[in-house]
């Protein structure tokens, strides 16, 4: 976390439930495109815990799965069509992004991914 934030005055309180009720609040709603990421080889945040809040969330407020676990690919010259990870989709315009092979910090060890998730959602490009 250091590389991130420098003040040693910034508080920082873990919690099982951390930001769930943001989403519990929003997803509902269906007025936003709601995506979350994560990194499938992280000891420190592993997906597994980001899937079962979102089970949890999707038993809660009912919303079936609209497509199930499929790869999502970028192309690049050198490694041509390559799998970065699995997008699964939920009613409401909400999507859990997976990152193949990198940590909570997708977007800084799989640059191209990154890119591509972000300007697909800003652009309504399905990944």
């Amino acid at each position: 976390y250091s590389m991130c934030n420098d003040n040693d005055d910034f508080g920082y309180d873990r919690s099982l439930t951390g930001s769930y009720w943001v989403y519990q609040r929003l997803v509902p709603l269906n007025r936003y495109k709601i995506v979350v990421y994560s990194g499938d080889s992280d000891p420190a945040v592993p997906y597994s815990g980001t899937i079962f809040w979102i089970n949890k969330m999707r038993q809660e407020l009912k919303l079936p799965t609209q497509e199930y676990w499929r790869p999502w690919y970028t192309v690049n010259n050198a490694n041509g069509k390559q799998n970065s990870g699995s997008v699964w989709t939920l009613a409401n315009n909400f999507k859990l992004v997976t990152f193949k092979g990198v940590g909570h910090m997708a977007p800084q060890w799989n640059n191209e991914g990154g890119y591509r998730m972000i300007n697909n959602l800003l652009h309504g490009e399905a990944l």
